[in-house]
């Protein structure tokens, strides 16, 4: 049984990985689609996801901060390894 702490700490991490999971669905979806359509979905997915996963947590600068700059360690390797 998860507890009510650790649920909490799930979705926080979960909310702090959705802007690396929007940029590794666009690398993924501009190898078939041209690049305003795979950058459309790409920020639709990470929308949807975080309206109906997470509706109920509250934004905060530090953790905002941090997950932007994990979204641009990937898209700077993620560059890398697609050259």
């Amino acid at each position: 049984m998860i507890s009510d702490a650790s649920k909490s700490a799930m979705a926080g991490w979960g909310a702090m990985l959705l802007p690396t999971m929007t940029v590794v669905l666009f690398h993924l979806l501009h190898l078939r689609l041209q690049t305003p359509t795979a950058g459309g979905l790409s920020f639709l997915a990470a929308a949807l996801v975080a309206y109906f996963f997470f509706p109920r947590l509250r934004l905060r600068l530090p953790r905002l901060v941090m997950a932007l700059g994990l979204a641009a360690l990937v898209a700077a390797l993620l560059g890398m390894l697609m050259q």
